[in-house]
């Protein structure tokens, strides 16, 4: 027992001897000699300058401490400075009895006013990829790797400033009050730790990534998981990274949560350049996706998407097509997007300032279509190949589109969208749309067929309610035009515009417009007896405008059919200079027999600009009516017995068939054949008008 004890008492005597010994030692080196030898290891190491301008400091303890200040490591030799980072302070603490065994270890790395620029240049470089230079043969630790890189089981990183230049020259900057990295072993998990700020917003960071020697090793999978937070969002990435080639091994699942997008990008806008002008929804937006790699570049698959009330889920591939131009491939679906919550959600803009009278395209002008160029570089630059499936689509407007697919694709500036399929109001739209911007002028190729709209439904959803009751719709537009602006392409169209709309009932006020208020005034005064409905039947109505050299117009063209009242309208709308002149006649059907047609006619004209039309009265046409009417509520109807006889024998009995272009037979038609005589028109116009006719 004795000799045991006598033992370890020996032992102690010698490693105390050992420590005073080393404590002597080391207290006897002057460790500024030393720096040039640092700094050639570090170099030999990273293939990097290291540069040490002020003294090295030791501090001798059980855990020996090296402070050194104005440390600089140079950059790459394009670099945009010389130095990638700069330190006013750095300190280290050593563990000692691995010193004493030749491995270095770090217990502590303190580094303060830190100045670090990460960058990329034109060719894809980046400033923080190190070429190691040293050789093969020097001293290997436990498996065989060199020891070029010691073990450092914390680094924190106070007051740095963090700047990340692109290859356009772009910067964004960070300041980083506090980062802590610390790890158990070189083959341990490093744990990641700070808070800082991004322009004048706070921000965050935690989470763990891969040990330093698989780092270092350059190879295999790197694992990531780490949570960011700034400018009111939330950021997560959950994977792995191939150190090797990250292109083709790479598998992360991201998220991100933002509460309100419009201010987080009004904040990020500060401090990013890049966005700012970029206009968003105060809405909260969140992601789900992984990010994988695809072809010459990555995808995110599985995506759920949210913003306000609307929903995204697919994939999205973002690759470089052949040549170098960037392609995106998207397959989407959505059980909702709510375009009208969103764009209510917009912020609102400020009022643009009034130009002055008669600049061009303001306000002055009274133009609807804007002259501004339109922004067709974007079409140019990039390739897109996507589809979309949604079950339902809200437009601004508030109409609601129902079971919406269409295939978009855009190749070197051509755009086209096709089939393009969706539901409203209970009917049926097909169509396509092609945009040339490949060549100097673009060229608009447009073409929709829609089939058993309710229009009345229709209606109530954008907002107009207790017009129309009924009314299923068909429509048909083709349209072409060229032209560098909305303007130009307007005034360039070439096509055919066909609206349908058949059996309904339309509110009686709603003729007033159309001058047949004071037709039916004059039948209820021919005809006592006749019914006061709030409703009228509505038979048919037409809309069908030829489109040429970007003027459309309708000759007859526009039709309203009802059981008391037809409405014929004539006339033209130039798109070029957005301006309109329509007449309207309304031929009374009902009471009597009596058509007032012709002491009607030119009675309504719509006229003006299409952003401030205005519907008048003529003059001439309303003395003629006021004394029509008033001698037919003198005589009984008599004054214009005579000339309703005329009418009637060349009365348009179908109006809709004739703006629709279609012909009918007389037989059908009603109308006098060609080789009736005016007596027997007349003849028949009379027994019409007493409730005869022939049978």
């Amino acid at each position: 027992m004795k000799r045991k004890s006598r033992i370890a008492f020996a032992l102690v005597v010698v490693v105390v001897g050992v420590i005073v010994a080393g404590v002597a030692i080391l207290k006897s080196l002057d460790v500024n000699a030393y720096r040039g030898t640092v700094a050639a290891e570090v170099e030999k190491a990273i293939g990097r300058k290291l540069t040490i301008a002020g003294d090295l400091e030791l501090g001798i303890s059980l855990a020996p401490s090296l402070v050194v200040e104005g440390v600089s490591l140079a950059n790459a030799p394009w670099g945009s400075r010389p130095q990638m980072v700069t330190a006013e302070r750095l300190a280290a603490e050593v563990e000692l009895w691995p010193l004493l065994s030749g491995e270095v270890r770090l217990t502590r790395l303190e580094l303060d006013g830190v100045d670090a620029l990460l960058e990329v240049d034109g060719q894809g470089r980046a400033n923080w990829r190190f070429e190691t230079v040293a050789s093969a043969q020097e001293p290997a630790t436990e498996g065989g790797k060199p020891a070029a890189v010691p073990l450092v089981k914390e680094v924190v990183l106070r007051n740095a400033k963090l700047t990340y230049r692109d290859a356009k020259g772009t910067d964004a900057e960070a300041a980083i009050e506090e980062l802590r990295l610390a790890t158990e072993g070189r083959n341990e998990p490093i744990s990641v730790d700070g808070r800082g700020r991004i322009g004048g917003a706070p921000m965050a960071i935690e989470g763990k990534v891969g040990s330093l020697d698989r780092l270092l090793d350059g190879a295999g999978s790197y694992p990531v998981a780490v949570k960011a937070s700034a400018f009111g969002g939330e950021v997560s990435a959950d994977g792995a990274i191939a150190l090797a080639n990250p292109t083709s091994g790479l598998d992360v699942a991201v998220a991100a949560r933002i509460k309100d997008v419009a201010a987080t990008l009004r904040d990020a806008a500060q401090s990013l350049p890049a966005l700012a002008g970029i206009s968003a929804p105060a809405a909260p937006f969140s992601l789900n996706a992984r990010l994988l790699p695809s072809g010459r570049g990555h995808a995110l698959e599985a995506i759920q998407a949210t913003l306000g009330g609307s929903d995204l889920a697919g994939r999205v591939a973002f690759e470089t097509a052949v040549g170098g131009r960037p392609a995106v491939t998207a397959e989407l679906t959505s059980r909702k997007l709510d375009l009208a919550g969103l764009k209510s959600a917009m912020p609102a803009s400020p009022a643009p300032a009034a130009p002055a009278r008669g600049a061009a395209g303001g306000a002055e002008s009274g133009r609807l279509f804007p002259d501004d160029p339109l922004p067709l570089d974007g079409l140019r630059a990039i390739d897109v190949k996507a589809s979309l499936k949604a079950d339902e689509i809200v437009l601004p407007g508030g109409a609601e589109l129902a079971r919406t697919t269409f295939d978009l694709r855009l190749e070197k500036g051509r755009l086209r969208i096709e089939p393009l399929q969706t539901t409203v109001s209970g009917g049926t739209l097909k169509g396509a749309v092609a945009l040339d911007a490949a060549g100097k002028v673009p060229v608009l190729d447009l073409g929709l067929a829609g089939q058993g709209v309710e229009t009345a439904a229709l209606l109530e959803k954008l907002g107009v309610s207790g017009f129309l009751q009924g009314g299923s719709t068909d429509l048909d537009v083709r349209l072409r035009g060229d032209g560098a602006s909305i303007r130009d392409l307007m005034a360039g169209l070439d096509g055919e515009v066909t609206v349908r709309m058949g059996d309904g009932r339309v509110r009686r006020q709603a003729l007033e417009l159309a001058g047949a208020d004071v037709a039916m005034q004059l039948l209820d005064a021919l005809n006592p007896l006749a019914k006061r409905a709030e409703y009228t039947p509505l038979s048919c109505a037409v809309a069908h405008f030829q489109v040429k050299d970007g003027i459309a117009g309708a000759q007859n063209g526009v039709a309203i059919e009802t059981d008391s009242v037809n409405i014929v309208g004539s006339g033209a709308v130039d798109l070029r200079t957005e301006r309109l002149d329509f007449t309207v006649k309304p031929e009374a059907r009902e009471g009597l027999g009596i058509n007032v047609g012709s002491s009607l006619a030119g009675l309504v004209r719509i006229s003006g600009r299409l952003a401030e039309p205005t519907i008048g009265v003529d003059s001439e046409g309303a003395a003629r009516t006021a004394a029509s009417v008033g001698a037919a509520l003198a005589t009984g109807g008599l004054s214009v017995l005579g000339q309703a006889l005329l009418d009637r024998t060349s009365r348009d009995p179908h109006p809709c068939q004739t703006a629709l272009g279609n012909v009918l037979p007389a037989e059908v038609s009603g109308k006098s054949g060609a080789g009736a005589g005016p007596l027997e028109g007349i003849g028949n116009a009379i027994e019409n008008l007493f409730g005869g006719g022939r049978k």
